[in-house]
């Protein structure tokens, strides 16, 4: 069955690529993203020497690093480099260890009754999407280590934004139907139910985005896809403007996650489209392994250390994970 058209124009899907394509979205210059990994990654190295609460440094040193690589990554990668690969799988190791330290920032403001109007709905919507690239990428450590993280956040009062949050308001509405996207995958394709991301924002009204999970033949997925690529475009933030979507920053910027976890690596047809999307999309390879060195070691063991002394945060409250 067909999924309802994006209402999108020809004109703005060119107007938005030629975005997502400029340097101001993603950077252009080898030299200066090579730059900044080389701060992040020094700051990684002497993370054990950061100043108390540590969960900070955790928190900051992995968004951080892991932006900066993905940032090195799609710039090497959008200029030909197919060497790039195991830069992403590094960044997207860092990135997902991010979401674990803002999650537990979380509960440690509230642990110390700081906690205000700040939401985490940027950190779940960024664990959801790393959820997708670890399972296109078959790593199911990441997978484990965020599920139970995204879930207790779905369950913790005050975490997510409400249609009560007026700040928040038309800001990554599409949040719960990523949930459910994602809760589908986990259920169909690796058998892990989980019911919070199945049952997420029930009530609402179907989302292309849920539909497209119907899509599990290639018959079906030809079907749809430009609608797929439109509502990635739709959802990048830069349309409708002043309102943030769950498909921005570099984590899904030229990587489309939500059809490559339906079609896997049989996509070679879809390179074949007339849509201005395919010509700056990058297809990624599935055999990519995450590079160990000094600053996983380094970055690994302080995360374990620090995340087990602050366990207690989440235990104390009165809502426990």
């Amino acid at each position: 069955m067909p999924i309802a058209a994006i209402p999108i124009t020809e004109q703005q899907r060119r107007t938005i690529v030629g975005q997502l394509w400029s340097s101001k979205s993603l950077r252009t210059s080898l030299t200066n993203c090579e730059g900044k990994v080389a701060v992040t990654q020094s700051s990684v190295l002497q993370i054990e020497e950061s100043a108390p609460p540590q969960i900070v440094g955790l928190a900051s040193g992995g968004v951080s690093h892991g932006g900066c690589l993905w940032e090195l990554a799609n710039c090497r990668i959008k200029n030909g480099d197919e060497t790039a690969w195991p830069i992403v799988r590094q960044a997207l190791w860092f990135a997902t260890i991010g979401v674990v330290g803002e999650e537990r920032m979380y509960w440690f403001n509230r642990h110390r009754k700081a906690f205000e109007w700040q939401r985490y709905d940027v950190t779940f919507v960024k664990g959801l999407w790393f959820i997708l690239a670890a399972y296109y990428f078959e790593a199911a450590d990441i997978i484990d280590r965020l599920v139970p993280v995204l879930t207790r956040m779905m369950r913790s009062p005050e975490c997510l934004s409400s249609v009560e949050d007026i700040q928040y308001q038309g800001h990554y509405e599409q949040k719960y139907a990523l949930s459910r996207f994602v809760g589908r995958i986990l259920k169909e394709r690796v058998g892990v139910e989980v019911p919070e991301f199945l049952q997420a924002g029930s009530g609402e009204t179907p989302s292309p985005l849920c539909q497209w999970s119907e899509c599990l033949d290639e018959e079906a997925q030809r079907t749809n896809i430009v609608t797929m690529l439109d509502w990635h475009l739709y959802e990048s933030g830069l349309f409708p403007k002043r309102k943030r979507g769950i498909s921005g920053g570099a984590i899904t910027l030229l990587t489309p996650w939500e059809v490559f976890a339906m079609t896997l690596d049989k996509y070679h047809w879809i390179r074949e489209l007339q849509h201005p999307y395919v010509n700056i999309m990058i297809f990624p390879p599935r055999n990519v392994l995450l590079t160990q060195d000094k600053t996983t070691e380094v970055f690994g063991c302080f995360a374990e250390r620090v995340l087990k002394e602050t366990e207690g945060y989440i235990t104390d409250s009165p809502v426990r994970g």
